[in-house]
């Protein structure tokens, strides 16, 4: 192991003396330096990291093609459960509220448009929720609930659009 000597100590990795600023700490080594110098150190820590990198993203990449196909059978399969556990959650619903919920999605019909949840993209229809207060106001087909979302559930901004739809500007 080389140790420093008048302030110089030889690293074995690239076999050049250097100055001993040119070498990390260590406070378990008897000179207080890391054996190699800072530039080997470095490059040594470039090639590891691109081996572990490669090595996780292999290993990353091997799991996300198994895991995958197991979620996305296991929700088509539990369907009704998924959505059950996320209005729970989500809402702060009770068993019986949950229930009561289930059987108007599916029968109803949209508050806004009248499309029937069979008729909806999902063959369910959403809870339509106020976002400050999480207080549910009712169920829309999604795209009545995409479009309150995207109107930001603002009164003034859907009497301006429905103002420009009554009477376009024109180019």
């Amino acid at each position: 192991m080389p140790k420093a000597e008048n302030g110089f100590k030889t690293c074995p990795q690239c076999k050049k003396i250097k100055n001993v600023a040119e070498f990390c700490k260590d406070k378990y080594k008897v000179d207080k330096l890391k054996s190699i110098c800072k530039e080997c150190q470095k490059e040594i820590d470039k090639k590891q990291y691109i081996r572990d990198r490669e090595k996780e993203l292999k290993n990353s990449k091997k799991n996300n093609k198994e895991k995958p196909d197991y979620v996305k059978n296991w929700r088509k399969e539990n369907k009704e459960l998924c959505c059950e556990y996320s209005d729970k959650y989500r809402y702060k619903l009770k068993k019986s509220e949950i229930e009561e919920i289930r059987k108007r999605r599916k029968f109803d019909k949209c508050m806004i448009c009248g499309v029937t949840a069979e008729q909806s993209r999902f063959k369910r229809l959403c809870i339509d929720h106020n976002h400050e207060n999480k207080e549910i106001r009712g169920f829309l087909c999604d795209n009545c609930n995409t479009a309150l979302g995207l109107f930001k559930d603002s009164i003034k901004i859907l009497e301006e659009a429905k103002k420009y739809l009554e009477n376009p500007p024109g180019i």
